[in-house]
């Protein structure tokens, strides 16, 4: 799986994204530096979170790296999705920096 690249347009970076009919669209969650992290949050998100366990990620847009997986019994959608950001994308993602 990818990690975060530096293209022309600035640095990629990986977002949670929380889909469900009754939150009537969807939420966006923190930036990660790497997709893992982003699906490692989602799946525990899923576990502690939503009571569900995960179940497979699959790919929805393979030429941008988005994947999506939807915990059993649930009506929810987890998904990672890449986001290109400035430079400044060590300033915003929570896993650069060393600390709170």
């Amino acid at each position: 799986m990818a990690s975060k690249g530096k293209t022309a347009e600035g640095i990629v970076v990986y977002r949670t994204v929380q889909k469900s009919p009754g939150m009537l669209g969807r939420t966006v969650g923190p930036l990660f530096s790497t997709k893992e992290e982003a699906m490692a949050v989602a799946e525990e998100f899923a576990e502690h979170g939503l009571n569900a366990a995960p179940t497979e990620w699959e790919i929805v847009d393979d030429a941008r790296g988005t994947v999506e997986m939807v915990p059993a019994s649930t009506r929810h959608t987890l998904a990672v999705e890449p986001v290109t950001v400035h430079e400044s994308a060590g300033e915003v993602t929570p896993t650069q920096g060393g600390g709170e």
